[in-house]
């Protein structure tokens, strides 16, 4: 499935619904999920499916829930998600959640991101999730860090402050082969300024299984 260029907004549910129950894939990119009575999108495999996502140059607004909520909840179900270049601001919920059930081992890995959310900006839970987040801006949420039964590591050099409770990182991580890259710093400015952040590359990566 391929969108581009897409308005998805103002939907009573989720803007974006996807529950492969095959392997496929997702591409979509310039897209605007605002305004959205559910999640903007949802990517969750039913049983027996696995999903590869890739999401870029977005902005996920004003959603009652999450900006982007990507689950593997069933036995035999794997998502593979990454995002980038893009904004999460002003939804009810999370910026970009981890839902992780019952995989021994979910991955989420963020790079020069830019949270601005009612709710939580980064969000991993789930026994065995571990989120790894590396050179991104998190503030303005009521809740900046939230890891319950995970993992929520940095590599040091991610921007935490300006939440109501910036929460922590449970560990750091080393990384010897990875580059040092000049920092952009976004101007948080008002949500019809948002193509401010797009100076922001922003990475996310998902990775959820879960073994039969």
């Amino acid at each position: 499935m391929t969108t581009e260029g897409c308005v998805i907004r103002n939907h009573t549910g989720n803007g974006l619904e996807f529950f492969p129950n095959a392997t496929s894939r997702l591409l979509s990119s310039n897209t605007l999920f605002a305004d959205n009575g559910g999640n903007g999108a949802l990517v969750q495999p039913v049983s027996g499916g696995s999903a590869k996502v890739a999401l870029a140059r977005f902005l996920a607004s004003t959603n009652s829930q999450d900006g982007v909520f990507v689950a593997a909840p069933l036995s035999g179900t794997m998502a593979h998600a990454t995002v980038r270049d893009s904004v999460v601001a002003h939804n009810s919920g999370t910026g970009i959640s981890l839902l992780e059930r019952f995989c021994p081992a979910g991955h989420r890995h963020g790079d020069r991101r830019g949270d601005i959310n009612i709710g939580t900006g980064i969000s991993a839970l789930g026994l065995g999730a571990t989120v790894r987040v590396g050179q991104s801006v998190v503030t303005a949420n009521a809740l900046g860090l939230n890891a319950a039964n995970s993992f929520l590591d940095s590599y040091g050099d991610d921007d935490v402050d300006g939440n109501t409770a910036d929460g922590f990182f449970t560990g750091n991580v080393t990384d010897p082969l990875r580059r040092t890259r000049l920092r952009r710093v976004p101007v948080l400015g008002l949500i019809d300024r948002w193509p401010k952040f797009c100076c922001l590359p922003n990475i996310v990566d998902c990775a959820l299984s879960r073994s039969p």
